[in-house]
């Protein structure tokens, strides 16, 4: 490992007054960060920490090659290096990179893959420690790398650039940011430093907003937001924490050069472009294979224990999880329950119909992510998250390095566009695994979300939240398996609660209700089709405010 003549005393984050940029490459990558860096002042009060594919045999010369364009001292990080504004650091090879409390730290990859995951290694980092003043930038290369890592910067609040694709040697990894709707720029490399020296003087980046609006007014203006959410995008916010909501907003306002929220109210009145913006940032959820991996593994211990054995005679097992994002927590769920019914004799069951086994039912409002989940193309960086073994066997690997959902594994999954405050839910599940999406709503909702949760699962049914989330232990409903991790178990009362469809009441949310399952149809069997119909007569009956047939919902289709 590098020396550590550069170890200093660890800064808290909080301590730092000027933002850290993320920059990753890989193909064509050094002539992207000279343009870069040639462009950037020497007083420009950022740090810029540089993470390209670097060949692990060889020494790498980079910092050397850059220092001779840029007016800023570039070196090679050490371990223990604190970051220090108007300095370049670049990775060195053979080493992992991450970022906690402003300070570098170095680290033996994992082998294979170290220098296919190491860029979305040190993004999620980077997010993680500078929340929302974090900034990751995508330059050329090929694959998906730093997609993983651009999502987990936008959900804590931070602000991503793609290069322009026709100026990248390769367009691959700036393109899929794009594509994905997570960038907040698409600049030639050489006109970045500018807009970000622009972004970094909004109030929203330092922590302090000039708006002198009282409270009153704050929540004028966020009403007319909302209604024009409601109007552009047909999607209602109006149960999402206030504060998250002025969070995105102050977001988008520092993206435009607004410093005061009315201006925002104007903006967004005249540009329905803007609307469908703020609905991409509200709808922007980070979900990873395996997200704590130490949760999954208290659940599939109880799995184990208890439900595979119930189970084994009753296929089969039903999973519900609702705010999917892009798949993998469904996806994790399912090759994860399927492991655990290794032990039974019917893997040949398995073999000929999936569905036989476990069914998932992935619901979300983003019909972009939705897509994302479907096509079930996920980038090398997974390997971090997902084990070898697992990887062989229920993944392909492509000729472009990205990983493939096996056929099997991705029949035993519907993914469908489904509102979860506004449509009727799934029924008699084995588990919901709803995980960080309760702590967007407010605490009224969340409690009839709970509620729903409670009706739609099967006696001794299992619910799975995030560990933000609030623990359910003093719930009437349901009792705890692990407090830690927020696993319960499904408390059987004795009367059926009664759930109101749609939670919001008449004048809730508007659209996007339908679940979009034609593409899906021929992978479903009679019992799916069903099912699907009956939901869908359910939430057009709630339209048409004729009284929902709430006993329907318990009715599982056995045809």
């Amino acid at each position: 490992m590098p020396n550590k003549k550069n170890l200093r005393t660890k800064l808290p984050a909080k301590t730092l007054r000027f933002p850290i940029v993320g920059i990753v490459a890989s193909a064509g990558g050094l002539d992207a960060f000279k343009q870069f860096l040639n462009s950037v002042p020497i007083d420009c009060n950022m740090a810029f920490v540089l993470v390209p594919h670097l060949d692990p045999n060889f020494e790498s010369q980079m910092a050397a090659l850059l220092s001779k364009v840029s007016l800023l001292p570039v070196v090679e990080a050490n371990q223990g290096m604190v970051v220090e504004a108007n300095h370049v650091y670049v990775i060195p090879s053979k080493y992992f990179l991450t970022i906690d409390a402003g300070v570098l730290q170095l680290s033996e990859p994992p082998i294979p893959q170290g220098r296919e995951i190491a860029i979305d290694y040190f993004l999620r980092s980077l997010a993680k420690d500078q929340g929302d003043r974090s900034v990751g930038i995508v330059m050329s290369g090929t694959g998906k790398h730093g997609t993983l890592g651009i999502r987990d910067i936008k959900l804590a609040g931070g602000m991503a650039i793609a290069q322009k694709p026709n100026t990248a040697e390769f367009d691959s990894m700036p393109s899929n940011i794009i594509r994905e709707g997570l960038a907040d720029y698409v600049l030639p490399p050489e006109e970045m430093p500018a807009t970000l020296i622009q972004y970094m003087r909004q109030p929203y980046i330092k922590y302090a907003s000039k708006s002198s609006a009282d409270a009153t007014d704050e929540d004028e203006n966020l009403k007319i937001i909302l209604a024009q959410l409601r109007k552009h995008t047909r999607y209602d916010f109006s149960s999402y924490r206030k504060n998250m909501m002025l969070r995105r907003i102050q977001r988008r306002m520092g993206l435009l050069q607004l410093e005061q929220v009315q201006q925002y109210v104007e903006r967004i009145k005249e540009d329905p472009q803007e609307a469908t913006a703020l609905y991409r940032d509200l709808l922007i959820s980070v979900t990873a294979f395996f997200r704590d991996p130490e949760a999954y593994e208290a659940l599939r211990d109880y799995l184990n224990s208890e439900v595979t054995t119930r189970a084994a005679t009753q296929f089969p097992f039903r999973i519900w999880v609702p705010g999917c994002a892009t798949g993998e927590e469904a996806y994790s769920l399912a090759l994860m329950v399927i492991e655990c019914f290794d032990k039974y004799p019917i893997a040949d069951l398995f073999a000929s119909n999936p569905t036989k086994l476990v069914q998932v039912f992935a619901s979300d409002v983003d019909e972009a992510a939705i897509s994302i989940a479907r096509a079930g193309i996920f980038p090398a960086s997974i390997a971090s998250d997902v084990s070898p073994e697992r990887l062989q066997r229920f993944f392909t690997k492509s000729d472009e390095g990205h990983y493939r959902i096996g056929k099997q594994l991705r029949e035993s999954i519907v993914f469908s566009r489904q509102n979860l405050i506004n449509d009727a839910p799934f029924s008699k599940l084995d588990l919901i695994s709803c995980r960080n999406l309760l702590i967007y709503l407010e605490p009224e909702m969340q409690q009839k979300v709970i509620s729903l949760f409670h009706f739609a699962l099967a006696d001794h049914g299992i619910l799975m939240l995030g560990p933000s989330e609030a623990n359910l232990h003093s719930n009437q409903l349901f009792e705890p398996i692990s407090k830690k991790w927020r696993i319960f178990r499904k408390i059987t009362a004795g009367r059926r609660i009664r759930v109101p469809l749609p939670l919001l009441g008449a004048g809730g949310l508007h659209g996007l209700n339908e679940l979009q399952s034609s593409s899906l149809a021929s992978r479903q069997g009679h019992k799916e089709i069903v099912e699907r119909a009956l939901i869908s007569f359910l939430r057009a009956r709630d339209r048409t405010g004729q009284p929902p047939l709430r006993s329907a919902l318990y009715v599982r289709p056995t045809c």
